[in-house]
């Protein structure tokens, strides 16, 4: 049960002038039984894809409204163990300036599921249907940044000069690689693997954000 959670759903009604479960469903999108568990601190700490809502409708990231006292602001102590890692959560746009965004320390936390303790990984919302079927629109997506690719994984990659990192299929053909679109388009075409082209990270995993 997370105490921290029931008590900072309670201040932020208070403090938005939300007088109960129901007007707070009706609000964010939240089923009124499920406010009630969390309010009442009765439930294991639910998934981050259901708190989506609740930190998107009050502009709270995951880990304050999780992790931090927001009416005094202090940290509730971290538990012992923990059954997923946690790792940045990086809009796409960042990706290229990773360590200085992180730099900041104010930015939300991704549960990753198959996570050695010793890798360096980041979280990374996908928006557009461009990558369907193999990744959903709305699904979040774990890179891992120490991973060599190897033929038909997933990666993100950046061309030197350019601002917005590449999601694409990456190929092996001889001693040449490619970066191959999801699909076919005219904005979207096979990329040349070379020395103008640096491999951010392989993604290892996707996560379906769905509805209650």
């Amino acid at each position: 049960m997370n105490r921290t959670l029931a008590k900072n759903i309670r201040h932020l009604m208070i403090s938005t002038g939300i007088s109960s479960a129901t007007e707070l469903s009706r609000r964010c999108g939240v089923p009124q039984p499920t406010l009630h568990r969390w309010l009442a601190a009765d439930a294991r700490e639910p998934r981050h894809s259901k708190l989506q809502p609740i930190a998107e409708y009050f502009n709270v990231t995951l880990d304050k409204l999780l992790n931090e006292d927001l009416s005094t602001g202090e940290r509730r102590a971290a538990p012992k163990s923990t059954a997923r890692a946690q790792v940045p959560l990086v809009p796409i746009n960042w990706v290229p300036e990773i360590d200085q965004y992180l730099e900041s320390n104010d930015y939300d936390t991704w549960p990753a599921i198959h996570l050695g303790t010793t890798e360096d990984a980041f979280a990374v919302r996908v928006d557009s249907s461009l990558y369907e079927p193999e990744l959903e629109a709305g699904s979040v997506i774990i890179v891992k940044r120490n991973r060599k690719p190897k033929n038909g994984d997933i990666v993100l990659a950046l061309e030197i000069g350019a601002s917005m990192p590449l999601l694409r299929k990456f190929a092996v053909d001889g001693d040449d690689a490619y970066l191959m679109p999801f699909r076919e388009t005219a904005a979207m075409g096979t990329v040349r693997c070379d020395d103008d082209m640096k491999i951010l990270g392989v993604v290892s995993e996707s996560q379906k954000i769905r509805k209650f």
